[in-house]
């Protein structure tokens, strides 16, 4: 719920990532695909090894609790406090 607050009161920060913006790190707690792309890599927090990284990423998909990520092809927008 706080995270939902911190966006509707304008409170957070967006972040568009898209293959121009080479590996973006943050603390974002959550990651959401405007196009539909394919990850780079990604790393989630606290994890080690991330499975996903070569995955295509549908428009609309959300991952939460991610710290770098660098895309092939896509948009997404990253949400920070």
């Amino acid at each position: 719920v706080l995270n939902e607050l911190y966006e509707l009161t304008g409170e957070g920060t967006q972040t568009v990532i898209d293959n121009s913006s080479g590996e973006v790190t943050g603390d974002f707690y959550r990651v959401w695909w405007a196009k539909t792309g394919t990850v780079e890599t990604i790393t989630i927090d606290a994890q080690s090894g991330t499975a996903i990284d070569g995955l295509q990423v549908i428009r609309h998909c959300i991952l939460t609790n991610v710290i770098k990520i660098k895309l092939t092809s896509g948009i997404a927008i990253g949400f920070t406090r």
